[in-house]
């Protein structure tokens, strides 16, 4: 692997580093210097991370990870990216080939996201946290192999370190370690260990599923025996409803019969009901004139007994009426004072011409007597003309109305209880 190009944005001291490490035949070395903190371990950190990524864990330690003047300057992330890339070539097939590998970290929603692209020979490999499951495993796997093949993780401490970190890598209990790491990293060792703790766990998964076959096992036996006595069951029922059936089709024509005659039996239900409305109502009606007879029985002499006796005076009526009416003719006889003092004065001349009294008559009080007498006459005849004149008024209107209409009710009252008469026993007859 040669490294040709690193880049670097809003990456810790780096607001933008855009650096060229390619070099000629006859100067194959770059020597990087500078004070403590002017970024010289920062980069060989973006050159480690470049290749092998970020691991971000929260949005806390991207805000550690990110420029802090580029945030003060936008007030928070405002959507920028850590961005680092690398151009490396490496052999492949005895052939050298050019790579460009580029990740992207940003926060969204609240959560970081990454973005890897890898371009080799005009294809792209991308992969990220919006991919599907199946893209992102098949272009890391990609990615990764290339990466593996160039220049593994475990050998990267030979090649990236800070020199200011040589002392403690020349230690020689730290650099056994680390040789004794890279050697198992490289001649593969480190896989033994790890297939014997994937077969151990294979081992384990295997058991639990011995023991998870060994209950289905039972579970399915179980199931096997419920199915057999589900299907007697099933046996039992198809034969029993065979035997409905033939039993069916042998009383059909008897069922028919039955059907007709429960038709049958609604409908004298439903005359039955009717008859019954009509019993009802009759007795009702029944009721009310044997309550109007109960009332009639007691008003009897005012309802019966008075208009006969009208009818049987009617003629002693006829007399009284026609004596009204002499008597009111009568009434036109009356003399005034100066008729009666003429009278008195002619009586009494006669009667001395003729009878001759012993004592000479005393005219003024005979004109009062006869005044006197002719008041009384008129005020009794007025008594008997109002006498006669109510009596016979009263004796008439009774006798002319008051019969007729308390019979028309009592008639009424007894035609609604004679049976038959009611609206229900017509519609009775009617059905």
């Amino acid at each position: 692997m040669k490294i040709k190009r690193i880049y670097a944005e809003n990456y810790k001291t780096y607001k933008k580093l855009d650096l060229n490490l390619e070099v000629t035949a006859d100067r194959p070395i770059i020597l990087i210097g500078g004070g403590n903190g002017c970024g010289k371990t920062t980069l060989f950190d973006a050159i480690y991370h470049a290749l092998y990524g970020l691991e971000i864990k929260s949005v806390k330690h991207f805000e550690e990870l990110f420029n802090a003047g580029v945030m003060v300057e936008n007030k928070g992330f405002n959507n920028s990216q850590i961005v680092l890339q690398i151009d490396f070539t490496g052999m492949v097939l005895a052939k050298e080939e050019q790579y460009r590998l580029k990740r992207a970290y940003m926060v969204l929603n609240d959560r970081v996201v990454e973005s890897v692209t890898l371009s080799m020979g005009g294809n792209n490999f991308v992969y990220g946290s919006g991919s599907s499951q199946s893209d992102r495993a098949q272009n890391e796997e990609v990615v990764n192999k290339i990466i593996t093949a160039n220049l593994p993780a475990e050998l990267s401490n030979y090649f990236l370190f800070d020199a200011m970190k040589t002392s403690e890598l020349v230690k020689e209990e730290q650099i056994n370690k680390l040789i004794m790491n890279n050697i198992n990293s490289v001649m593969g060792f480190s896989k033994y260990s790890q297939m014997r703790k994937a077969a151990d766990a294979l081992l384990s998964e295997k058991k639990a599923e011995r023991m998870e076959n060994e209950n289905q096992r039972k579970a399915y036996g179980k199931l096997v025996a419920d199915k057999q006595q589900l299907e007697k069951e099933v046996e039992k029922l198809d034969d029993d409803y065979a035997k409905a059936l033939e039993y069916a089709n042998e009383h059909k024509e008897q069922y028919d019969q039955l059907k007709e005659g429960r038709n049958a039996d609604d409908v004298t239900r439903d005359k039955i009901k009717k008859v019954e409305q009509t019993i009802q109502a009759t007795l009702k009606a029944e009721a009310e004139y044997l309550q109007n007879v109960d009332a009639m029985a007691k008003d009897i002499e005012t309802q019966v007994i008075i208009p006969k006796l009208a009818s049987i005076i009617s003629t002693e009526v006829e007399v009284i009426l026609h004596a009204k009416e002499e008597v009111a003719c009568a009434r036109i006889n009356l003399l005034t004072d100066q008729q009666i003092e003429l009278f008195t004065h002619n009586l009494v001349k006669v009667i001395e011409e003729r009878y001759m009294p012993s004592k000479r008559l005393d005219v003024p009080s005979l004109i009062e007597e006869m005044k006197l007498w002719q008041e009384k006459e008129k005020h009794r005849r007025r008594q008997v003309c109002f006498l006669l004149a109510s009596r016979s008024d009263a004796v008439e209107r009774h006798g002319s109305h008051c019969h007729v209409q308390s019979l028309h009710s009592f008639g009424r009252a007894k035609r609604n209880a004679q049976p038959g008469h009611s609206r229900h026993a017509q519609a009775a007859r009617t059905h």
